[in-house]
């Protein structure tokens, strides 16, 4: 392969690669404009009748708030992942970032992602 060829084939995979970081990035902004706010925080406890099926589900914030949250219908794209995928980060202290609406005085989980 020339020099030619790999420096073709480099940029390219980079262009690539950035194309689908920007794609992650705008799926998730996206999401973030279906909410009222988002918050990041530790899993101090998840709610619900079977490990599958989470009702509800509370969070640490960094700055010491503890925030509580029912689980809406939850997008799931642009990294979002299950409800069930709670109690994993309950374990881990792995903190998560939740994108939620406002009904009333509840907040309503609608979106769940990695927060690290």
């Amino acid at each position: 392969m020339s020099s030619r060829q790999a420096l073709t084939l480099t940029l390219a995979s980079c262009a690539l690669l950035m194309a689908c970081g920007l794609g992650d990035r705008q799926e998730s902004s996206t999401l973030g404009t279906i909410g009222d706010g988002e918050a990041t925080g530790v899993v101090l406890a998840v709610e619900g009748d079977s490990p599958v099926n989470v009702r509800s589900f509370s969070l640490r914030t960094p700055e010491g708030q503890t925030v509580q949250f029912e689980v809406g219908q939850l997008r799931l794209e642009g990294g979002a992942f299950a409800a069930a995928h709670l109690r994993e980060h309950l374990s881990s202290s792995e903190p998560v970032r939740v994108v939620y609406r406002m009904e009333g005085s509840r907040r309503i989980a609608v979106a769940l992602f990695d927060g690290a």
